[in-house]
């Protein structure tokens, strides 16, 4: 930005309000030309954008088109499959299987539970969460009375479950119990 004498600023100022009205004449339809391949520019562009988009719904709906007919092939196959008799395809003869299988599942575990509820009944009529004491040393038949058989140091005991540290332990070989 310079410094400019205020007869240099005046002489510029009347060529800005001057030189439009002398070249308007030429100016106007130049800018017209400018306007109008602006505009066919942007149209084309816009135009451009709305093929492609075309293009690409085109795509979509044929691949939805050929989605529908092998959904309806695969319809028809199912439900001739199922006029013989048949399930309707692979994975539903799975799926029946599996829940078979889990429904007999439940019903056994069902009824481990009720033969575990029914074990912990004692003879009084009360439940009890105690795990039962092993009964082996206990002769049954052989006498007439149940007297306990002396074991000495070596009776039989419920052991207690194994710690994560004691994996790398061997186990010891069982003595056979001598009855």
């Amino acid at each position: 930005y310079c410094y400019l004498s205020p007869l240099c600023w005046a002489l510029y100022v009347l060529l800005l309000l001057l030189v439009p009205t002398m070249l308007g004449s030429l100016r106007t339809p130049i800018a017209q030309v400018i306007e109008y391949q602006a505009r066919i520019k942007d149209t084309t562009h816009k135009m451009m954008s709305l093929v492609s988009e075309l293009s690409m719904q085109q795509t979509v709906a044929l691949r939805l088109q050929q989605e529908v007919v092998e959904k309806e092939s695969q319809l028809q196959q199912e439900n001739t499959r199922l006029e013989l008799g048949e399930p309707p395809n692979p994975q539903v003869e799975e799926e029946w299987q599996r829940l078979v299988q889990l429904q007999t599942h439940k019903s056994y575990s069902r009824q481990q539970s009720t033969e575990e509820l029914l074990g912990t009944l004692l003879p009084d009529g009360t439940y009890t969460t105690a795990q039962p004491r092993p009964s082996a040393y206990i002769p049954s038949g052989t006498s007439d009375l149940p007297v306990p058989k002396p074991y000495g140091s070596h009776a039989p005991f419920k052991p207690t479950p194994l710690g994560t540290t004691a994996r790398h332990i061997r186990k010891p070989d069982p003595k056979p119990i001598d009855i």
